[in-house]
């Protein structure tokens, strides 16, 4: 059943540093993801399921692989008329950084078309996120409550909202009595206060009056972004915020919001239910860390993110038609496979392979293969892959083990191959990239990730 009079504007134009070197050639929300999709799928399927008629996607850092995979998976479903949509705008010149400055920012260059649709509520929704909403729920809710703004909120533990998520305080009512924006330390965490050691932390989805929306973009554009040395002055914009504006919800809008509306709520994301989903879940998967781990999530018995869930299906770009193969296998232990894989003489335990895999003799586990590469080892012993990620088109896979051998790992981040490009070794424990730097240095890394990236070629 379609919402009535809403239009949902999703957030897909990051960068994506965090998750260099995945992002290096596509944007954060195209990365694959789950051996089938790609991480915008969630956030637009759920507009879809939800009935939401009218999508707008806002996308600016290299949005080919983009648009290409948005209008092959979801331009049949919403269709392209007046009652039912799903467009994708760019900012003005793609190719400059100086577009698209924040997350509120971004709609800034859209004002007209929003404001020409007339909806009575916009969503306004992250799009590197991996989560199941009924956003018809949400919508009533800020409705309800008459709310101006409300704001998707999920209960996290306090230390990992530092630096990482706005924190909420509220009341028995879900309104908000307080709000700080990536508290620098544990301390500036507003807890829950009957669940010590935990808090509400923003999803980065938002339900907005119209009116209310429009009036805070019109506000912030004609505020200037202060730039230093390519970033945004942060400094300028505290010591002046009637002249600067760092263009982002969770720094500039929300906190204006709330000194002048008693209005703003909420969300719960434990408040929404969804036939075929115990429990709520929801992942920024916009890191090495939590990407890696959230895909090895699905491989569980029982994982808390059901992908095969007949009543909420996230669509996706199926251009791959054949069935996947295995043979002469060891039995597969927790594998999630995509289509058209061909898998022989091997073993694979705890991992997410990706569509238009082909491997052969070869023993992988706790890993994830994005897809069309092949692994194909030129010994009898085979290859061993462990901890590892593996991005597209790898050339020559299986000449050596990856995440075995540390030493040999580090020589791949040290020693390019012919374009250029290396490995990426990230220790597991902290998240942080383990530096070509600090290798030279001498550093020999424990519990760590091992990234080859797209197109790799082995020697």
């Amino acid at each position: 059943m379609a919402i009535d009079n809403v239009l949902s504007i999703i957030l897909v134009g990051g960068q994506g540093t965090r998750l260099m070197p995945h992002t290096k050639y596509r944007a954060k929300s195209a990365v694959p993801f789950g051996a089938l999709y790609r991480i915008v799928d969630f956030s637009i399927s759920n507009m879809y399921n939800s009935g939401v008629p009218k999508v707008l996607l806002l996308a600016q850092y290299k949005p080919k692989s983009l648009l290409d995979h948005v209008d092959g998976a979801f331009t049949h479903l919403f269709g392209s008329g007046h009652k039912g949509f799903i467009r994708m705008r760019t900012a003005p010149d793609s190719s400059r950084p100086e577009f698209y400055m924040g997350t509120a920012h971004a709609l800034t260059y859209h004002l007209d078309e929003i404001v020409d649709e007339k909806a009575r509520d916009i969503c306004v929704f992250a799009g590197d996120h991996v989560t199941f909403m009924d956003v018809g729920q949400f919508v009533d809710f800020h409705r309800e409550k008459d709310a101006d703004l409300t704001i998707g909120v999920i209960a996290v533990p306090s230390e990992t909202a530092v630096k990482q998520y706005g924190v909420l305080e509220i009341d028995a009512d879900c309104r908000v009595r307080g709000y700080t924006e990536k508290p620098g330390t544990i301390g500036e965490v507003r807890e829950i206060p009957d669940r010590p050691g935990w808090c509400l932390a923003s999803m980065g989805n938002y339900v907005f009056k119209n009116d209310i929306l429009v009036k805070e973009v019109e506000a912030l554009a004609a505020k200037e972004i202060p730039m230093r040395a390519g970033r945004i002055d942060r400094g300028k914009v505290e010591k002046n915020p009637d002249r600067y504006t760092s263009g982002d919800f969770g720094r500039d809008v929300i906190p204006g919001l709330l000194e002048r509306s008693k209005n703003i709520f909420a969300y719960p994301l434990d408040k929404n239910s969804i036939p075929g989903v115990e429990t709520p879940f929801w992942a920024d998967v916009g890191t090495i860390k939590s990407n890696y781990e959230t895909n090895l999530l699905m491989t569980e018995t029982k994982p808390p993110l059901n992908m095969f869930n007949p009543h909420w299906p996230i669509h996706t770009n199926i251009n791959v038609y054949s069935p996947t193969k295995i043979v002469f296998d060891e039995h597969p232990d927790r594998v999630l496979f995509g289509m058209g894989v061909i898998m022989s003489g091997s073993r694979v335990s705890r991992c997410v392979i990706g569509s238009h895999t082909r491997i052969e003799k070869a023993y992988i586990t706790d890993s994830v293969i994005f897809g069309e590469t092949t692994i194909n080892a030129d010994r009898k012993s085979g290859v061993r892959i462990h901890r590892a990620i593996i991005d597209k088109n790898v050339k020559n896979l299986g000449k050596a083990p990856i995440g075995i051998d540390v030493r040999r790992d580090i020589a791949g981040v040290l020693k390019p191959d012919v374009h250029g490009e290396r490995y990426w070794l990230f220790d597991l424990r902290t998240g942080e990239e383990i530096t070509p730097e600090t290798l030279k240095e001498g550093y020999v890394p424990q519990e760590y990730l091992t990234i080859v990236p797209r197109d790799y070629v082995f020697e």
